[in-house]
């Protein structure tokens, strides 16, 4: 399983002592959810300090894949504060616990206007700054293929495409049985042949 982690660290010198303060964030890198369903955004941490519900704050926040832009879409500080307007509104539950430092939230009756990056920060003073984890979210339709790996732009324009009623017949490739994810297109690979469906994101 793959995990996106960062770590901010403030260092003070004192009588040629060094006090380190820092927080990691664990978080998955990408999850994928049928239409109409519920998912979980895992979100854990780590900090050098001790870990209060007074004291720890978790935030997340959402960029769609059509914005650069984030919007608040869900805070906790000792009580879970969903939102109360926007597409997210009865969507989010609070799914973690801060004494065993997990800051995960569920999405609830999922939509195709979920798909972007979700990002969660956690602070815990003196831990001030926090960290984030980002996890990217793909809803796809009943029946759709979810498996999905990435292809390189280099590969992919180094293979044969045939297009017809919204599958993509792919030549060129010798693997096992694999999926793969680039762009719109779901692919299967089967034999010597690789055939590709269009995929929502």
């Amino acid at each position: 399983q793959w995990v996106y982690w960062s770590e901010i660290h403030t260092v003070a010198a004192c009588f040629g002592v060094q006090h380190v303060w820092g927080i990691e964030v664990f978080t998955t890198s990408e999850v994928e959810a049928v239409n109409g369903t519920s998912v979980k955004l895992k979100c854990t941490f780590s900090s050098t300090q001790p870990v209060s519900l007074q004291t720890v704050t978790v935030s997340w926040d959402f960029r769609s894949i059509t914005s650069k832009s984030t919007e608040r879409m869900f805070y906790y500080q000792e009580d879970p504060y969903p939102p109360e307007k926007g597409i997210f509104k009865g969507h989010v539950k609070w799914s973690g616990d801060i004494m065993r430092k997990d800051a995960s939230i569920t999405l609830t009756d999922v939509l195709p206007t979920f798909n972007g990056t979700y990002i969660c920060q956690v602070v815990n003073p003196p831990d001030a700054h926090g960290s984030t984890g980002e996890t990217i979210l793909r809803v796809v339709n009943k029946g759709e293929a979810v498996l999905c790996t990435h292809l390189d732009d280099s590969f992919l324009s180094a293979s044969h495409f045939f297009h017809s009623g919204g599958t993509v017949a792919v030549w060129g490739f010798k693997a096992a049985v694999f999926n793969i994810y680039k762009k719109n297109i779901v692919c299967t690979y089967l034999l010597k042949l690789l055939i590709c469906c269009d995929c929502m994101i």
